[in-house]
């Protein structure tokens, strides 16, 4: 959601100390336009260089979140003409999915891998560099 990410790298490097953590989620295989909320649209290696030219060490990446892949025909339609029933059927799906448990929604993943469908994020922890 940010229309500079390297400048948001930096901002982030700034706040942490050396050897200071983060964790950043980003939107992966997207097409441009196709989520109004997104300024910029990543492949994994691109993402992983831009953090580590920030001055980071990447120390885990996992590709996820097949379930939003599976489900952003619908918000995706909410956001182009946001009617009532499309809104409470957005906002029910974020909060069930917000009390799942970690392990519960690897496995949803893990299923859905299965069936080919492709992720839509990114996870990256990384640390900041001395």
């Amino acid at each position: 959601h940010l229309s500079d990410p390297a400048g948001g790298g930096r901002w982030l490097a700034s706040l942490l100390k050396p050897g200071g953590s983060a964790c950043l989620v980003v939107p992966i295989n997207e097409k441009p336009g196709e989520d109004q909320n997104h300024f910029s649209h990543f492949r994994v290696a691109d993402f992983i260089q831009l953090v580590e030219a920030n001055g980071f060490t990447v120390t885990d990446h996992h590709e996820c979140d097949r379930l939003w892949h599976v489900y952003c025909p619908l918000a995706y339609s909410q956001q182009r003409h946001p009617t009532v029933p499309k809104r409470i059927a957005s906002m029910s799906f974020n909060l069930l999915t917000a009390f799942l448990p970690a392990v519960a929604l690897r496995m949803i993943d893990g299923f859905l891998g299965w069936f080919s469908v492709p992720t839509r994020q990114v996870f990256v922890l990384c640390q900041k560099r001395a």
